[in-house]
């Protein structure tokens, strides 16, 4: 399951006292914060999902507790405004995700209230469909793109450099692990970041099918995940 966590394109760089470091684990907090504040391109998951401990465990947990080494964060005049996470080790991510998160997150969801079990199965229903019944073809491009990222800010810190360093320190990081390619999927609807990894180099590879994301208020949202790919 992907739920889009894009930046938008910089405009404008105002990057002095800013420092990419390597994620802690007191840093797992403000992670989560973020991912929450941000999941649906800039706005918050509360629109779609009414729990925020069980959004950020299918948004971060992965990366900040089982391959935080793979992580990095932002930090500017004392505060964190944006983040980095991905994995380096596709075969432990998907048998993570597939064993201990999701299971994890459903099962708690199951003794939550009506509305979190109602959001959960809403989310995961269209998603997964759309995720297994392309699984082939995913597996195919991928095979030669195998470490994956996220990348996120709060829009008030965007503009000024701070993704392309966060991107940077993962690229080498990449380069390190011996693996030789990236992917990354950002909401076909995102003009703003799609520019922005298209700027740094990397290409679309595929497009999904198309999701149907139902907000709480009873509206919809249809789009599709664009795969971009970039050789290290």
């Amino acid at each position: 399951m992907e739920i889009s966590t894009e930046i938008k394109i910089p405009a404008r760089d105002q990057g002095d006292g800013v420092t990419v470091r390597n994620f802690k684990s007191s840093d797992r907090d403000a992670v989560r914060e973020i991912a929450c504040d941000t999941a649906d391109r800039g706005n918050p998951v509360d629109n779609f999902l009414n729990d925020r401990e069980i959004a950020a465990d299918l948004l971060t947990r992965y990366y900040t507790d089982f391959e935080p080494e793979s992580a990095w964060v932002a930090e500017m005049g004392g505060a964190i405004p944006g983040y980095i996470i991905g994995s380096v080790r596709p075969k432990f991510y998907d048998a993570i995700t597939i064993l201990r998160i999701y299971p994890s997150a459903f099962i708690r969801a199951l003794f939550r209230n009506p509305q979190t079990r109602a959001d959960i199965w809403s989310l995961a229903s269209p998603a997964l469909n759309a995720v297994f019944s392309e699984k082939g073809i995913t597996a195919k491009i991928l095979r030669n793109f195998p470490a994956h990222l996220h990348i996120n800010l709060r829009p008030e810190s965007r503009g000024n450099h701070i993704g392309r360093k966060l991107v940077e320190k993962f690229e080498d990081h990449v380069i390190k692990s011996g693996l030789t390619g990236i992917h990354a999927r950002v909401r076909e609807d995102n003009a703003g970041g799609r520019h922005f990894f298209e700027s740094l180099g990397y290409t679309p590879a595929m497009t999904s099918k198309p999701i149907t994301l139902k907000y709480r208020d009873g509206s919809l949202a249809r789009y599709s995940l664009v795969t971009y790919v970039k050789k290290i």
